[in-house]
């Protein structure tokens, strides 16, 4: 499906998309599966797939230092894996930087390594040669406010050339288990401030920066490393 946007340079529209179920998946359902292992009480689990995938396991704890992994998600709604591959979503001949392609199979998709801060909590992703193109190779990634060509503000990534040593793992956050990496995002809107990547919509394969407002109707990315 085309994507076809009006936007600023590096700025991202970020598209609310669906859950399994078909709707929008509230932050105030049930407790349920008892607590996160900060003794958080956890709320129902967003579905993130099978834990194993063609010789990868995704990771249930923070990343470590200097290590590559994979960074992908369960697409609900394709019901398919898909990782990122060094390119960025290209729709009529137009490149999309801030949308992050993807590949079904591990072999073509590019590692991301991890490089802590010197507080030992927070860290960089950057993104390493290899995969399907070379478009990120050796960037830093990063999720921050952006506005759109209207002037409205949104959740998106961009790379740069220096690290950002801003994100840091949280096993549930903003009453999800995300498991993931999160990013607090220096913006002005109160209730959009961390940032995830995440697939935004399910008619959708590209990762995007999302905020907390939308972490139900994404399909969250997590680190998965080699078994």
């Amino acid at each position: 499906m085309k994507k076809s946007l009006l936007v600023l340079p590096l700025v991202a529209l970020v598209l609310a998309g669906c859950t399994s179920g078909g709707g929008k998946k509230s932050k105030k359902t049930s407790k349920g599966g008892g607590e996160s292992s900060d003794g958080i009480p956890a709320l129902d689990p967003l579905d993130f797939g099978a834990d194993e995938y063609e010789g990868w396991k995704r990771c249930k704890k923070a990343p470590e230092n200097d290590k590559e992994y994979l960074m992908g998600f369960w697409h609900i709604g394709q019901q398919k894996f898909r990782f990122i591959n060094n390119l960025p979503h290209v729709d009529a001949g137009t490149e999309y930087p801030f949308y992050l392609a993807t590949t079904e199979n591990p072999s073509e998709a590019t590692k991301v390594k991890i490089h802590y801060a010197s507080d030992k909590v927070h860290y960089s992703i950057q993104v390493m040669p290899g995969g399907q193109g070379d478009y990120y190779s050796n960037k830093y990634l990063e999720i921050y406010e952006g506005a759109k060509s209207s002037g409205a503000l949104i959740t998106t990534i961009r790379h740069v050339d220096s690290p950002v040593e801003q994100f840091h793992y949280e096993e549930v956050c903003a009453d999800f288990r995300v498991q993931t990496s999160v990013i607090d995002i220096q913006g002005t809107r109160p209730d959009h401030s961390k940032g995830i990547f995440a697939c935004s919509g399910e008619d959708y394969q590209t990762v995007s920066g999302i905020d907390e407002y939308n972490f139900g109707n994404g399909y969250i990315c997590h680190f998965w490393e080699q078994k």
